[in-house]
């Protein structure tokens, strides 16, 4: 027996302290902390990802329309497409040396998608296409 402790040294060393159970778990949560956060970040990127692919998706959409046109109009056009994005195309004259008498025509094109307010929540395509000016 030790003196004055009323313990074997043997017996203290058979389990753990209350120190030592608190220590572990508090490094437990903290562990379930950090894993916690990266999966909800990895959940939110995971959505900004998915949103900016259909807006860039929509956008691609939009200029294949316009390019099936038979003739193409300087103006403007909105709507709103699935997954709550909201389009806009612009289309204007593009400056180039091109024959007047030519009935094809270089036009700028410019395509944004948004599903926010944000800069980071919207995309732009922009684009120079040839079409017919309407008679």
């Amino acid at each position: 027996m030790s003196a004055g402790t009323g313990f074997s040294r043997k017996h203290r060393e058979t389990g753990f302290t209350l120190i030592e159970a608190v220590v572990s778990l508090a490094i437990l949560a903290l562990t379930l902390g950090v894993v916690y956060e990266s999966f909800g970040w990895s959940l939110r990127r995971t959505a900004t990802t998915e949103k900016r692919e259909a807006a860039w998706l929509t956008a691609q959409s939009l200029l294949a329309s316009i390019r099936g046109r038979q003739s193409l109009q300087v103006g403007s056009e909105r709507g709103e497409a699935a997954y709550g994005l909201e389009w806009q195309t612009h289309i204007t004259h593009h400056s180039a040396a091109i024959d007047l008498q030519s009935p094809i025509k270089p036009f700028e094109v410019t395509i944004d998608v948004s599903w926010g307010d944000g800069q980071a929540q919207r995309v732009t395509l922009r684009s120079v296409e040839m079409g017919k000016v309407p008679p």
